[in-house]
């Protein structure tokens, strides 16, 4: 029998989620207060104290619908865990891990979907939550294969309710972290994005105007952040011979040749001064 004695704890510095340090603390009052200890003699001032966004349900970051970079490394994991009936044999296995909050506000009625579809990403398991952070609705381990995704992405499209909060919950496969992109968009029956038509944005355009309009519906996109401008023929260019300014200007279609006897009808009479660019259709 081998009998020997322990030395005295020796207090540290312990740092907590939200970037706060406290110094001379000993290990086991650090984790009674859910802090990370970072060692014996250590202070603060040389602490690495990494804050981690929406690292619990409380400090959930607020998204919009798009695109959205996330991390769980240096996270902590959430408690309580999350149940598994509502995806069984979607392999969520979460195991204790660590996870991070979003939260997002429906804009309208209908089929909102959650994706961690990112080709560079981790092994995602994925949770969600109306209304509050207790409210589990839908989870999602590994969604169906997708050759613009990681193997084991996950994907959740669940019906949402106008004005009402989602709380989204990232983490990892058997407690796996890592760093990637969640993506939301919503499919709702007022739901308002950008609307391309002709190289020009349209902003606020439901679905059904921008179609009435003939445009591209561009669904979680506004005219700030979308480039409508890419449009078919873009390197194309005309040589005319120049006009004097009190010469007609005319939009002709390209079978107009009254040289050959061929005279289509023109598209219309442009009654300008002068102008800086044509956009050619047909």
């Amino acid at each position: 029998m081998t009998i020997e004695i322990l030395p005295p704890p020796v207090p540290g510095a312990c740092c907590f989620t939200n970037g706060a340090c406290i110094d001379d603390i000993y290990q086991s009052e650090c984790e009674a207060f859910a802090g990370t200890f970072v060692g014996g003699k250590t202070i603060c001032a040389t602490a690495d104290c990494i804050i981690v966004d929406g690292d619990e349900c409380d400090e959930a970051v607020d998204v919009l619908a798009g695109s959205h970079s996330f991390t769980t490394l240096y996270a902590s994991p959430s408690s309580p865990e999350p149940f598994d009936s509502m995806c069984v044999d979607t392999y969520l296995e979460w195991d204790n891990s660590p996870d991070i909050w979003l939260r997002w506000i429906a804009t309208d009625d209908g089929m909102a979907t959650f994706s961690t579809c990112d080709i560079l990403s981790f092994d995602t398991s994925l949770v969600l939550y109306e209304s509050d952070c207790e409210n589990q609705i839908a989870c999602n381990g590994d969604a169906p294969n997708d050759s613009n995704c990681q193997i084991y992405y996950s994907l959740i499209e669940h019906s949402v309710t106008y004005g009402t909060s989602y709380y989204i919950r990232i983490g990892g496969w058997q407690g796996t972290v890592g760093e990637g992109t969640l993506t939301i968009s919503l499919d709702g029956d007022n739901d308002v994005a950008a609307c391309c038509y002709q190289g020009d944005c349209f902003d606020n355009q439901t679905e059904m105007q921008c179609i009435d309009l003939d445009g591209e519906w561009q669904q979680g996109e506004t005219c700030s952040s979308f480039n409508c401008e890419e449009i078919p023929c873009h390197s194309a260019f005309f040589v005319q011979t120049p006009h004097s300014s009190i010469d007609a200007w005319y939009a002709s279609n390209s079978t107009s040749d009254p040289s050959s006897g061929i005279l289509y009808n023109r598209a219309e009479y442009v009654d300008v001064g002068s102008t800086n660019s044509i956009a050619f259709w047909g």
